[in-house]
């Protein structure tokens, strides 16, 4: 119980990080699919109308529409990567600097003869470690799991008007 309680500050943190993630990545992928799809949508514009472009030597303007599309969906390509990669570096320090801080304590708690209320014998790794997983593949799951959560609720709420 005394592992638990030290390593349970992380915890909400993870979930919230992991929520947060979630979140907006799905966000910032539907801004670049848009951003890209409308470089696309120019692109298909310009070769359907090839003629008229060729007739009126339009090709500059053309290309200029284009590239400004392009870099606009690049732009939002390099926030996406800059935002997920700065997510994912907190969560990996937070995982590392948790799993220091557990073996830290769990060492302190078996070098001290500590007794185990729940094993009813002193603590030994296994102890540690088992809160170690549990801890953290529980608060990852959850973090994953809440927008998930949030979209049933909205469903629900959608469903429950329409079959009223």
């Amino acid at each position: 119980m005394e592992v638990v309680l030290g390593f349970i500050v992380i915890f909400p943190v993870v979930v919230c990080i992991v929520y947060y993630m979630v979140k907006n990545m799905r966000g910032a992928g539907i801004a670049d699919s848009k951003a890209y799809a409308s470089a696309g949508a120019i692109a298909e514009e310009t070769i359907n109308n090839i003629k008229t472009i060729a007739s009126f030597a339009n090709y500059d303007y053309e290309i200029d529409r284009y590239t400004f599309n392009t870099k606009k969906s690049m732009r939002e390509g390099l926030k996406l990567g800059l935002f997920s990669g700065l997510i994912m570096g907190g969560l990996y320090f937070l995982r590392y600097a948790s799993y220091c801080l557990a073996v830290w304590y769990g060492g302190q708690l078996i070098s001290g003869k500590e007794y185990n209320s729940n094993t009813n014998n002193f603590f030994a790794v296994g102890d540690v470690f088992k809160v170690v997983f549990t801890i953290i593949f529980g608060s990852f799951t959850i973090g994953f799991a809440i927008p998930n959560i949030t979209a049933i609720f909205q469903a629900m709420s959608e469903a429950t008007d329409h079959l009223n």
